[in-house]
């Protein structure tokens, strides 16, 4: 369940302004053009990282339609009710309802994890660093890590026959994951 179509850029707006600009998970021009093609409506894997990119957005949104609220997800509802009031309190869970539909391992683990895999796990534990608990971003990360290592995502070979803009979306999310545990890189990287 995705946001109302009238909230999603005003959401991804906020994610690139507030969020990419420092840690930068993904290349705007082309989430924008996947977007735009209504990628998220026939991928789940796209859809998982727009879900996302609207949780984080949503916590510097003002439209209370990014709340969660009670029966939500029980009754399908979409946010998309106006009148709802909020207290101060109500706003710690904006962006919960996109978050909590992201399945962080998705299927087995017998296809080796791509591109899409490492940026939920990077988008992921940068929401919950965020939340009530956000000692939980360090499993995420870890998870993340061991993710990007299994696609050699730390070996330089692995680049050479990858398109350039998928190349740099890979290290920066190895980076990312690997910076963001504080690990000592001695070993890990090739």
């Amino acid at each position: 369940m995705f946001p109302p179509a009238d909230l999603i850029p005003t959401l991804v707006s906020h994610y690139f302004e507030f969020y990419n600009g420092y840690i930068p998970i993904l290349h705007r021009p082309l989430f924008l053009q996947s977007l735009e093609a209504k990628r998220h409506l026939h991928d789940d894997d796209f859809g998982s990282v727009l879900l996302l990119v609207c949780a984080l957005g949503a916590r510097f949104c003002d439209d209370p339609r990014v709340l969660w609220r009670e029966g939500d997800k029980e009754q399908g509802k979409d946010g998309s009710d106006d009148e709802m009031e909020v207290d101060d309190a109500g706003w710690h869970s904006a962006g919960w309802k996109w978050f909590i539909q992201v399945r962080l391992l998705r299927r087995a683990m017998v296809p080796p994890p791509g591109l899409f895999d490492l940026q939920i796990a990077c988008l992921s534990a940068i929401y919950l660093r965020g939340s009530s608990t956000p000692e939980a971003s360090r499993t995420v990360t870890g998870v993340g890590l061991r993710l990007a290592q299994d696609v050699g995502a730390h070996r330089k070979k692995t680049y050479s026959n990858m398109p350039l803009v998928e190349e740099e979306l890979m290290k920066r999310a190895f980076w990312f994951a690997a910076l963001a545990l504080g690990t000592s890189l001695d070993g890990l990287v090739d």
